[in-house]
């Protein structure tokens, strides 16, 4: 591979995140998450990286912390959500 191809792919990495296709499935669906849970709660409460626990890049880049809330505190929200309430 010419070096500037790999600086090509370097540069894509960077921009559109890994070329695994389960982590690029797991941006999918935590992308899906953010927009479905904002429209229901009506603002723009959420942010990608409460819902893609394994991307690493992202959560550090959006959020600056390793912290974003407990198993118990997402399944709360979910139930509230699946029930009805906001």
């Amino acid at each position: 591979m010419p070096y500037v191809e790999f600086l090509s792919w370097c540069k894509y990495r960077n921009r559109y995140g890994s070329l695994h296709p389960g982590l690029r499935q797991d941006r999918t669906v935590a992308e899906f998450m953010r927009h479905y849970f904002n429209m229901k709660a009506g603002k723009k409460q959420f942010k990608f990286p409460d819902f893609s626990p394994y991307d690493e890049q992202v959560k550090t880049e959006e959020t600056g912390t390793e912290d974003l809330g407990s198993v118990e505190e997402v399944f709360e929200l979910l139930s509230g959500l699946a029930k009805g309430g906001s």
